[in-house]
């Protein structure tokens, strides 16, 4: 009987295994179908937006950029994209040093972050195992509460909160879930936000795909 019971378990296992696995090749799928997307349609805005500017405001930017030494200052004043300006400062400056000019303003790492998205960001940093444990660490009965009245009452994005008590993002969804703030992922408040700060500027959310924060 206790046989029985044991492989009664492990297809039960072998179940969810598989159900976990289906649901992975779907993002991926899903992912790398709004990769190829995304990139096309975004290479051809970009192309268009880097033909008018150099045709009409390319020494403008390029004076109004070195006064303030400001990547989301200088594209707001000119109405532009940041992350078009972003990859056209090198270009325009045409050092040997080819990111020196860029890398001097004062926003150039949350700019960059920005671009490329907190997922490959934050798979470059390193920890320690003890800084892993803290930022994967269930908060006590005080600093919950505080987790959840930011996450309820603030325009926090999900990245932000997450940062301010020093989680691991994919940590602060699995509070939010076992606090009963939300069931399914996309039910996260700000989920939008979140996915373009995750892939990085190119990428928007289609209101149906999950990233895979909650297992």
């Amino acid at each position: 009987m206790a046989e029985f019971t044991s492989n009664e378990k492990l297809l039960i296992e072998n179940k969810e295994l598989k159900a976990k696995i289906n649901k992975l090749e779907k993002q991926l799928k899903a992912s790398n179908k709004r990769t190829s997307f995304y990139e096309c349609t975004s290479d051809i805005y970009k192309k268009r937006m880097i033909d008018y500017i150099e045709e009409t405001m390319q020494l403008s930017v390029m004076d109004e950029f070195e006064f303030y030494k400001n990547i989301k200052v200088t594209a707001e004043n000119y109405k532009l994209d940041m992350d078009v300006l972003y990859h056209l400062i090198p270009i325009w400056f045409d050092r040997s040093d080819s990111n020196y000019e860029r890398s001097q303003a004062d926003d150039y790492e949350e700019c960059m972050i920005e671009i490329m998205g907190r997922q490959k960001y934050d798979a470059e940093l390193e920890f320690t195992s003890e800084e892993m444990n803290i930022m994967n660490r269930t908060p006590d009965l005080e600093e919950m509460h505080k987790i959840i009245w930011d996450y309820i009452n603030t325009n926090m994005s999900l990245y932000e909160l997450a940062d301010k008590y020093n989680l691991k993002i994919n940590n602060l969804f699995r509070l939010l879930k076992i606090n009963n703030l939300i069931v399914n992922e996309t039910d996260a408040k700000g989920y939008e936000t979140f996915y373009t700060d995750y892939f990085g500027t190119d990428f928007y959310w289609d209101y149906e795909t999950e990233v895979g924060m909650i297992e």
